[in-house]
């Protein structure tokens, strides 16, 4: 069977998970609530948006692109990424170009978010920089003694509360995965080593720690939101970079450790 008929038949039926509805595209959430106020545009963020997962991009067109020019279109503040439901389930997000007076607050919002998501795509299958960890035990983590590894990093900070609030679900990944060989976790904080100890004997966390690592989070790496997750794969290349959102973490985590390659 001709190989570019079976490639034409495969991208026809990934769109038509998106489009096959009786009607054409049917958004999760309509437009016209999405845009009413900024409050509908967070709810709507909260609930519907998985910014750093493996969606299908269509444009306004319904024409597939890729995700790294669906968010270069969203930071321009001009559009809204609409959760279209699909026959298959498969996460799928179109532009929608906003209406002429919608909340400037909601166009910052979108426009600062895919800025953001848009540089972190940029560090994907490139190594990390300064990639030499030592943390409180005194043990050094590098790209040499981690490969063939995943390693996953956390970056945050003791007084962030969300970071503080995400530990338990962050210590239940790493006890799933205590059998196994092959997966690090790393936790990047900006804290002195003192206050880190002080806080962990009040506050559990199975990650080993490793302090002092605000200027290298904010600078060399611009992290700006935290907490924020790294996953790196077995070849020491970044695989994902999340913010904030420990569901998305598990996702990226699963299709790694599934990817034996």
């Amino acid at each position: 069977m001709n190989r570019n008929w079976l490639l034409t038949v495969l991208i026809v039926s990934i769109i038509a998970s998106c489009t096959n509805t009786s009607n054409g595209p049917e958004p999760v959430v309509p437009p016209s609530l999405i845009e009413k106020d900024l409050m509908s545009w967070l709810y709507y963020e909260r609930d519907h948006m998985r910014w750093s997962a493996d969606f299908q991009a269509l444009d306004t067109s319904l024409k597939r692109i890729e995700r790294s020019e669906f968010l270069k279109q969203l930071t321009t503040g001009n559009y809204l990424p609409v959760k279209i439901r699909t026959s298959d389930s498969a996460l799928c997000y179109q532009l929608y170009r906003a209406q002429s007076n919608v909340d400037e607050g909601i166009r910052r919002v979108i426009r600062n978010k895919a800025q953001m998501v848009y540089r972190y795509l940029q560090f994907e299958g490139s190594h990390l920089p300064g990639f030499n960890f030592t943390d409180l035990n005194g043990n050094v983590y590098n790209r040499e003694n981690t490969k063939g590894k995943i390693v996953v990093l956390n970056c945050w900070f003791v007084r962030c509360q969300p970071c503080n609030e995400e530990m338990p679900e962050l210590n239940k990944i790493v006890d799933k995965t205590k059998d196994r060989n092959d997966i690090v976790f790393l936790g990047l904080a900006f804290d002195k080593a003192d206050s880190l100890k002080q806080f962990l004997t009040k506050k559990e966390f199975k990650y080993a720690i490793v302090p002092d690592k605000e200027n290298y989070l904010m600078n060399d790496l611009g992290i700006i939101y935290y907490p924020t997750h790294i996953i790196i794969n077995r070849q020491g290349k970044i695989r994902r970079i999340i913010e904030g959102s420990v569901t998305e973490l598990i996702d990226a985590l699963n299709n790694e450790l599934q990817n034996v390659n």
